[in-house]
């Protein structure tokens, strides 16, 4: 089973809720692509937990290698943690992710509920490990509702086309002006 995170190596991402949310798990692959500041920080903690049979850290990826990853996944993750310093203004990586039909993981903070529908393309957890870990775990057991998730992802994804955004955006202002 295989979790999927794309985003900048930073503390506000919540890598570390999902390391640990994963760490007693069985038969998944925790895969994050990305680069940042905390990189030592989230492999000494792979080392600290021992699961470094569990998770594999891409590094950078390319744009037009990013589909691939996507589509070999199963689920995406990526669990900000509120902060008041370093805010996630819209997780666009999350339609993204819906795009590629893929069931999605946020935490219910900032603007990442903008971009994931609770319970329809996906779920917002509580920041928390043990929380993180119960709705991985129910999308790991039930592949017809990752596979139901998915389905409405690209539909949601769809909606937020920039063609469609700009439509959107210029009919605001023609009601505006």
């Amino acid at each position: 089973f295989k979790i999927l995170s794309v985003g900048q190596l930073v503390e506000r991402k919540g890598h570390s809720l999902i390391l640990d949310a994963v760490k007693n798990m069985n038969n998944i692959k925790y895969q994050i692509a990305g680069t940042g500041p905390v990189q030592e920080e989230i492999e000494d903690k792979i080392e600290n937990l021992g699961i470094e049979d569990k998770v594999e850290l891409l590094g950078y990826v390319e744009d037009d290698k990013l589909g691939n990853l996507y589509r070999k996944a199963d689920l995406f993750a990526l669990t900000g943690l509120p902060r008041d310093d370093d805010v996630e203004a819209f997780g666009i990586v999350y339609l993204e992710a819906n795009a590629a039909g893929l069931p999605v993981i946020g935490t219910d903070i900032q603007g990442i509920p903008s971009a994931v529908k609770d319970e329809d393309t996906g779920f917002l957890a509580e920041p928390n490990s043990i929380n993180i870990r119960k709705k991985i775990l129910e999308l790991k057991r039930r592949p017809e509702l990752r596979d139901e998730m998915g389905k409405r992802g690209v539909r949601w994804a769809r909606k937020h086309d920039w063609s469609n955004i700009v439509s959107q955006i210029d009919s605001i202002i023609d009601k505006v002006v």
